[in-house]
């Protein structure tokens, strides 16, 4: 059964749990807790997944990326800062 837009636009993203949340939770924080320095340095060197600084990777972009990719018929997608589109686009 095909989804409709407006089911993909408010549940694609986000596959919930038993016992989690039907929407994503929105996360307010910018910086991750671990147990040790070697933790974040897998993070850095893409040789972990993770969350460790959220203006570059935090689980609210996560469901958009995936709810953009899914909306567009893509395999995937990714976000950035409106200040680096507008730059971007300005010079077009």
């Amino acid at each position: 059964m095909m989804k409709k837009f407006e089911t993909i636009c408010v549940r694609s993203g986000y596959d919930p749990k038993k016992g989690e949340p039907v929407v994503p939770p929105i996360v307010a924080s910018t910086t991750y807790r671990y147990e040790t320095t070697e933790q974040v340095h897998e993070l850095f060197d893409l040789q972990a997944q993770g969350y460790f600084y959220s203006r570059i990777e935090n689980p609210m972009n996560c469901v958009a990326e995936k709810c953009v990719a899914e909306l567009e018929g893509g395999v995937g997608a990714g976000l950035d800062g409106v200040w680096t589109s507008g730059h971007i686009l300005r010079d077009c």
